[in-house]
């Protein structure tokens, strides 16, 4: 016990609460202690954008008010004054009013959340009204135009690859070999490179934002065999975004998985970290993940047989199920996992392109021996009539392979990984 206390002291020395407690402090200072420990477990361009909206707006004008003060109206007359462009330069746009108010909601929920104030006074905000411009995408005659200006620039390729594509900077900028497939003739888009905050921050590879309902399910699916079903389960996280490690770990081991899968004298249990719940353990990962597959492709196959079986070995006879959240990359070690298990489940938001996708990635589990188990849809809108007419399509598609349950869109399942809540507590 004092060693915990000792740990908690240490954190409280480098990330300094109030002496009174929050609920005789500043909304400030509530904001600034939001942003450092309770969201980090979120992208770094997402985390960039949420400390702007604070500091450059919500203390400006919200900061000094006390936190257990802060009222509908008080809310309500910041976003009318974004709106209106007081105290700013311009007039802001309702998207971005919009954003900076999605900031503040989830900043005081969490409070509401840990009973520092008893409602969220940004709940009931009426927000500007977004009106969606049409798309202007360039004619023939522009196109070649451009064509004609890029031709012998140092970026001609990668304009070229941006304007038939239609990838994001950070998508396009992310690019390796790997992702580009000659033979079949597509270009693979797993991860993207964003640039950390601060002078000199380095560049990093993030996972795109569509990982984010498979990490959800393998959490909930762990959660519902370890309390519902009585098993023991271990969760191994394959992915350097390192969500799930997070999620269920508070303190995560310096050894990875991925440290596993390439080195002979390094085992699993070293990369093992125990958790809140009494039934489940995580093999975490690391941010390292990212770059080991063309490691492990330099290995020789006896060497990555022997390092698969040390993992296989491992969890034989210590649990009854293995759930691996996989990232969203197909390489050589995604194709070597896939063959250690049982089954594989596929989330998927619906789009015609995620569904013609979906071929593509049933064909690459064939192509390694495992077992397709089914496929189902996340965050269906059951108020949109496109997300029926797509699940009708993916039904004609896939046939029995598509789960009958379905995840609806909701605020509460978006908001629950950084609540650190699985699907069984949420109200």
């Amino acid at each position: 016990m004092k060693q915990q206390l000792n740990v908690l002291e240490y954190m409280r020395s480098i990330a300094p609460a109030p002496k009174e407690g929050f609920r005789k402090s500043k909304l400030s200072d509530w904001t600034d202690y939001w942003l450092t420990q309770y969201c980090t477990n979120i992208k770094q361009s997402t985390l960039n954008s949420y400390d702007s909206a604070v500091k450059l707006h919500i203390n400006r004008v919200l900061g000094d008010i006390d936190l257990k003060d802060l009222n509908a109206d008080d809310v309500q007359l910041f976003i009318n004054s974004l709106t209106m462009g007081i105290g700013l330069d311009a007039c802001m746009s309702p998207k971005t009013v919009k954003n900076i108010h999605g900031v503040l909601h989830k900043c005081l929920a969490v409070a509401v959340h840990i009973k520092l104030i008893a409602e969220n006074p940004a709940e009931m905000t009426a927000l500007p009204r977004l009106e969606k411009s049409e798309i202007q995408p360039l004619d023939s005659k522009e196109l070649t135009a451009f064509l004609r200006a890029i031709k012998g620039h140092s970026k001609e390729k990668l304009f070229k690859v941006a304007v038939f594509t239609g990838l994001r900077q950070a998508e396009l900028i992310g690019l390796t070999w790997d992702c580009i497939h000659f033979d079949e003739g597509y270009i693979h888009v797993y991860r993207q490179l964003v640039k950390q905050k601060g002078k000199g921050g380095s560049f990093v590879f993030t996972s795109l934002k569509n990982s984010k309902p498979k990490t959800t399910t393998a959490i909930n699916v762990s959660h519902i065999l370890s309390e519902v079903c009585e098993k023991k389960v271990l969760v191994i996280d394959c992915d350097g975004q390192q969500n799930t490690s997070r999620f269920f770990s508070d303190k995560l081991p310096e050894t990875g998985v991925e440290q596993v899968l390439l080195r002979s004298e390094v085992y699993p249990a070293d990369a093992l970290s125990s958790t809140r719940y009494e039934n489940i353990d995580v093999l975490v990962s690391s941010e390292r993940m990212n770059q080991c597959a063309e490691r492990f492709n330099q290995l020789s196959k006896t060497e990555q047989q022997i390092n698969l079986n040390h993992l296989c070995d491992f969890f034989e006879n210590q649990y009854d199920y293995v759930v691996l959240d996989m990232p969203p990359a197909l390489n050589c070690i995604t194709e070597n996992l896939l063959r250690i298990a049982d089954g594989v489940i596929v989330p998927i938001e619906l789009g015609t392109f995620s569904i013609q996708g979906i071929a593509r990635v049933t064909d690459t589990i064939n192509k390694v021996g495992a077992a397709f188990t089914g496929c189902f849809v996340a965050k269906y809108d059951k108020h949109n009539k496109l997300d029926a007419e797509l699940k009708t399509l993916l039904d004609n598609t896939l046939g029995n392979k598509v789960f009958s349950a379905v995840i609806p869109y909701s605020r509460i399942i978006r908001n629950s990984t950084n609540y650190r809540l699985t699907g069984s507590f949420q109200s």
